[in-house]
């Protein structure tokens, strides 16, 4: 559902680059480096959005244009996280919220919004 309602805000001519101007998020992290971070990261390329770092549990991913880091490393100060895992959001922004001290979002009410 979530990549049909992504789709459907493609086609309708927006893009998830201006939700994150409008909200001057300027610098992202985005957390699951899975294929919904990666397609993320992949529409952000050369925009004015700039995903300065992914976070997974697995470090070893291999994203070329990005740097990923655990959770449990330092992150560094960003505009906003952007959580692609749909099933922890909770427990995920639990956890970067002690971490980290900018607003958490979900991916899907993103697309909502838009």
């Amino acid at each position: 559902m979530l990549m049909n309602q992504w789709v459907n805000v493609k086609q309708d001519g927006k893009s998830l680059k201006d939700y994150f101007l409008k909200n001057n998020y300027k610098k992202i992290a985005v957390y699951g480096m899975g294929d919904i971070g990666k397609r993320l990261a992949k529409e952000l390329k050369n925009s004015d959005v700039e995903v300065v770092y992914g976070i997974d549990q697995n470090k070893d991913i291999r994203y070329s244009d990005i740097q990923i880091v655990s959770v449990s490393d330092h992150l560094a100060n960003v505009d906003a996280v952007v959580v692609t895992v749909l099933d922890k959001f909770y427990e995920i922004s639990d956890v970067l919220a002690k971490k980290i001290h900018c607003p958490v979002l979900a991916i899907e009410d993103i697309l909502n919004e838009i």
